[in-house]
């Protein structure tokens, strides 16, 4: 096999990702940024005084801002390095199911400022 041979890459599997900009590569990198900031942001509304949610809701929030972590990072680094080879509709659904979680995410927050 023929591999380009890089000063400080010794491992020829790195030359072969393929990171491209395009829509899906750009909400992958929201997937990511989201999966930090959303459970900061839910237990910074979970532990506030202003927040009045009973015990059942306050484990069940925590619970689902855990699980959110590893799977908003593996489906924004599936759509991160692998994003470049979806087709357009494809690329137009995981936009859609993205405006349905932003929406819900929203809604969610909106309502526990408001309790």
């Amino acid at each position: 096999m023929n591999f380009i041979n890089l000063p400080g890459l010794s491992n020829p599997l790195l030359l072969q990702v393929n990171v491209f900009l395009s829509f899906s590569t750009i909400l992958g990198l929201f997937d990511m940024v989201l999966a930090v900031l959303y459970p900061v942001l839910v237990f910074s509304l979970l532990f506030s005084s202003r927040t009045r949610l009973t015990g059942t809701e306050k484990v069940l929030q925590t619970i689902l801002a855990i699980a959110m972590i590893p799977i908003l990072l593996v489906v924004g680094g599936i759509l991160f390095f692998q994003g470049w080879r979806q087709d357009p509709i494809l690329q137009f659904a995981i936009f859609l199911l993205h405006l349905i979680l932003v929406a819900s995410l929203a809604k969610d927050f909106l309502i526990y400022l408001n309790r």
